[in-house]
């Protein structure tokens, strides 16, 4: 992808979401009732399913459990409330499928009757965005009310994946969603648990799809010995290097309202 900015009205809609979301929470967690009915958990079943190539992005907060112990489970929820909608509503900038909410993370498919390239390009924005959302927005948000700032890592990786809706019929629309079952998938979790604090890893297959102002950010960390990958090159089967993603948006001249008024 070109290397650009976020432009202000990406800026605007999350800096507005977020707005919106923290006056909810706010009100929300005043009173935290006790549940007594049982939450009918997201049930799925096997349809037919269909092939696709996409990019697979795990995100997760880096430390959650020791995150909790430390800040206590309102604040806890406080920062999940803001971070992990958000996240999800920006999937759909980059015309991602959000899968599943793993309450301290979440996976999202992206590429969807798209080119690797373009597929790739918007895994790499999305991850792009997730960090300046949180050192922008949420992070500054915690630390106004003295609460602990949170980093993510992240794993991805893109290949041919089947994806199919699993479990039990529902009429509730809202609970269908895909499953993709992929060893690309699976690899991009592994990726996102070898990874370190706020560190991103891509398999091969990011590297080698992503356009020149991507690759600068891309570099070499480790091969991956228990997985191989097929080269489109040569197509034959190599050894699975992963690389470290780094990639940040610039800052521009162009800034929120409220800054302009302060």
């Amino acid at each position: 992808m070109v290397r650009k900015n976020l432009t202000y009205s990406q800026k605007r809609d999350i800096h507005e979401s977020l707005d919106r979301r923290e006056e909810q929470l706010n009100e929300r967690l005043k009173d935290v009732a006790t549940g007594k009915s049982h939450p009918r958990n997201w049930n799925k079943r096997l349809n037919e399913p269909k092939s696709y190539h996409i990019a697979t992005v795990f995100i997760d907060i880096d430390h959650f459990t020791e995150y909790l112990l430390n800040n206590g489970k309102r604040a806890t929820l406080y920062m999940l409330g803001l971070f992990i909608p958000e996240a999800m509503r920006v999937i759909n900038e980059y015309d991602g499928y959000f899968e599943k909410n793993t309450g301290d993370g979440l996976l999202a498919y992206f590429g969807f009757g798209k080119s690797a390239q373009e597929s790739v390009s918007d895994v790499l924005q999305y991850i792009t965005t997730i960090r300046w959302v949180l050192s922008h927005e949420v992070n500054p948000r915690l630390e106004e009310l003295n609460v602990q700032p949170v980093t993510v890592s992240s794993g991805a990786a893109y290949g041919e994946a089947y994806l199919a809706e699993i479990g039990t019929p529902s009429r509730d629309a809202s609970l269908k969603r895909l499953t993709a079952v992929s060893p690309q998938v699976n690899t991009a979790f592994q990726l996102e648990t070898q990874a370190g604090d706020d560190e991103h890893l891509v398999g091969p297959a990011i590297e080698y799809h992503a356009d020149e102002d991507d690759q600068e950010y891309l570099l070499l960390e480790d091969i991956y010995d228990q997985y191989q990958w097929a080269n489109p090159e040569t197509e034959e089967m190599e050894p699975y290097a992963i690389y470290r993603y780094g990639g940040e948006w610039m800052e521009d001249t162009v800034p929120l309202e409220e800054e302009v008024e302060g």
